[in-house]
């Protein structure tokens, strides 16, 4: 299993502990003194304090997320987002929560942050999560860390089928943009 770990910024991790008011006696707070993020099996990313990495560190991600209680602390090259409840849910507080892109729904993984990185780090995640899509369409395809991958028609839309959909890697930036405004469009508010 590949796990890429990227290198601690210390300006930006000074802020990062700063703005959530981290302690290293806390999981996440020891995971971010010793990572400035991670790439795994090139189809996660955790965000933290590497900013040439992957161009998504933790802070200028979770802009304005901290008020509406969640903290993005992954993406996938999907554009689904792993979250960390501080209150956005009544259910599950301390919790890791995952946006799904083929629902456009969030649902409760039930593990705190230290078991998703845990998990992430130590299971084939590629074979569990990402298997069907990754065999028939992107297995000779290489995903910089700033790249996601757009579907179409999207996974959510009863028109998505496996085999027919158009698979295209595009800027990560450009992909969460789209879903935000298809997710807006469709539920009338910003659900990342």
């Amino acid at each position: 299993m590949k796990v890429k770990k990227l290198e601690v910024n210390e300006k930006e991790q000074k802020k990062i502990y700063e703005v959530l008011e981290l302690t290293e006696k806390s999981n996440i707070g020891q995971f971010y003194a010793n990572y400035g993020g991670l790439v795994v099996q090139n189809i996660i990313r955790v965000h933290g304090s590497a900013l040439s990495e992957i161009e998504m560190d933790l802070l200028n991600v979770n802009e304005g997320n901290l008020q509406r209680g969640f903290l993005e602390i992954a993406n996938d090259i999907f554009g689904g987002a792993y979250i960390l409840n501080s209150g956005a849910f009544e259910e599950g507080y301390g919790m890791v929560f995952y946006l799904n892109p083929e629902t456009l729904s969030y649902e409760n993984l039930e593990v705190d942050f230290g078991q998703f990185i845990n998990y992430i780090c130590t299971n084939d995640i590629l074979s569990e999560w990402y298997v069907d899509i990754y065999n028939n369409k992107l297995v000779d395809t290489e995903i910089l860390p700033t790249q996601g991958v757009s579907v179409y028609p999207f996974f959510f839309t009863k028109e998505f089928n496996l085999e027919t959909a158009d698979y295209q890697v595009i800027d990560f930036q450009q992909l969460r943009g789209s879903m935000k405004e298809y997710a807006f469009n469709l539920f009338g508010e910003n659900i990342f």
